[in-house]
């Protein structure tokens, strides 16, 4: 049987504990709400590249090396990992997933997050490291990563750029997500309908060049959403790990509890005990 004394300590550190992961999570429920006040990129946005695109489409075929990927070349695989604390199942799934989408030795490896670097580290992985996602979402990791891969894409290193992240409909629960996010493939964003094309309508410099933008504009706003919904699912994860935590501090003190107030009646039954064994001693 466990002593009273470190019953009584088991049960002031489950107190202590409960203190601090109730203020981790009112903390971690605070941040996501700030969280959730930046929208991701409006439909409005997604649908005004599909009319251009679309346009494009109806004035000729468009030659241009982000539209055509090479499937003998090697594949691009990212994988957004989180530095945040509390969140080390949501990580495992991505790497894992990464790794299951890498089905060739030479397949580059990209990793966003210190913790995802030093799993593969561990594991002598080649990789390319890069910052994690801040919470502010800066234009500069969006433009580094973007660049990364258009560079790799252009210098055929590889043929397709995959991006493995978390993505969640609501706060208690997520999913890991891929995307093919190059070569750019117009059904990605085109809902097939044909335009009404002015015939007089002049696409300057070129029709190349035009695509090309858009194919730059388009993936600011595929990456944005992206380092959107991994930020909103790594709360979500935290969160529902410390809720979680919470739950198992509450079982943990109702079985100390019973086991500490057994002790005590045990300890006050065998006094009694010896009280009145001691008085009837007495009377004979």
């Amino acid at each position: 049987m466990i002593p009273l004394a470190e019953l009584k300590q088991d049960l002031d550190l489950n107190k202590s504990l409960g203190s601090i992961i109730e203020t981790m999570k009112t903390g971690s429920a605070i941040q996501l709400r700030e969280f959730q006040t930046k929208a991701r990129a409006s439909d409005k946005l997604f649908s005004m590249l599909q009319d251009c695109f679309r346009t494009i489409a109806e004035k000729g075929s468009v030659k241009n090396p982000l539209f055509n990927g090479d499937k003998n070349l090697p594949s691009c695989i990212i994988a957004i990992t989180s530095d945040d604390g509390f969140v080390g199942e949501l990580n495992t799934f991505i790497i894992n997933t990464a790794l299951d989408q890498k089905v060739r030795a030479d397949d580059e490896i990209v990793v966003l997050g210190e913790r995802g670097a030093n799993f593969f580290e561990d594991r002598n992985e080649t990789f390319t490291a890069f910052p994690g996602i801040s919470e502010d979402i800066k234009p500069p990791e969006i433009a580094g990563l973007k660049r990364h891969m258009i560079k790799g894409f252009l210098e055929k290193r590889f043929g397709t750029a995959v991006v493995v992240y978390p993505e969640s409909s609501n706060v208690g629960s997520w999913k890991v997500s891929t995307a093919e996010l190059l070569p750019f493939r117009e059904s990605v964003i085109s809902d097939g309908t044909r335009p009404i094309i002015d015939e007089e309508l002049i696409i300057e410099p070129s029709v190349e060049s035009v695509a090309e933008g858009l194919v730059h504009l388009w993936l600011n706003v595929a990456l944005y959403n992206i380092f959107w919904a991994s930020k909103f699912s790594e709360f979500g994860a935290r969160l529902m790990h410390l809720e979680g935590s919470e739950q198992e501090l509450v079982r943990m003190k109702q079985q100390l509890s019973l086991q500490y107030f057994k002790h005590i009646h045990a300890a006050a039954d065998t006094t009694i005990r010896e009280i009145l064994s001691a008085r009837l001693g007495l009377k004979s």
